[in-house]
């Protein structure tokens, strides 16, 4: 009698073999950053959120950014975790929570309709929003967290969160 391969779906062995689907750590610092950097290190560091926004983000990526320092725009995520691997916005270094400054805009922003799931939000200040019906924080979604979060600044509301 034979051993038979298991039948897993081809994206599924996809996953399992590809190193570029393995969870990958990305720092984002306006000072020291570049957009044109890896952002895969503390010496080679993004600049702009929009260069965080462009990037194609796998199960379990978590991006960084250093305490102390102002990032003008909004976080638009387009991708999903899973249960056992979000997709994490947290910051790293010493000093004060990094702020998300979307005054022009929310800071963060999950779309109706976009499905989007198992993502997370750790220590940052979210602030500003100058419409007159915008929220700082905008999530339109399922098992989306915000821990340790400092969320202050709109004229409306401060977070706005359905499912």
């Amino acid at each position: 009698m034979g051993w038979s391969t298991p039948a897993f779906p081809p994206s599924f062995m996809f996953q399992m073999t590809d190193p570029l689907t393995l969870p990958r750590i990305f720092y984002v610092d306006t000072t020291l950053g570049n957009d044109g950097n890896s952002g895969r290190s503390i010496a080679a560091p993004w600049k702009t959120i929009a260069r965080v926004n462009a990037e194609v983000l796998h199960v379990g990526d978590r991006i960084l950014f250093k305490c102390g320092e102002t990032f003008p725009g909004q976080i638009t995520p387009a991708y999903s975790g899973t249960i056992g691997a979000w997709i994490i916005y947290d910051c790293y270094g010493t000093g004060a929570l990094p702020i998300i400054d979307g005054s022009a805009a929310s800071a963060i922003y999950i779309p109706v309709g976009t499905g989007l799931h198992h993502i997370r939000f750790n220590n940052l200040n979210c602030s500003g929003s100058l419409g007159v019906n915008r929220s700082v924080v905008r999530l339109y979604s399922h098992d989306l967290y915000i821990y340790n979060c400092d969320i202050h600044g709109s004229v409306a509301k401060g977070l706005c969160a359905k499912h």
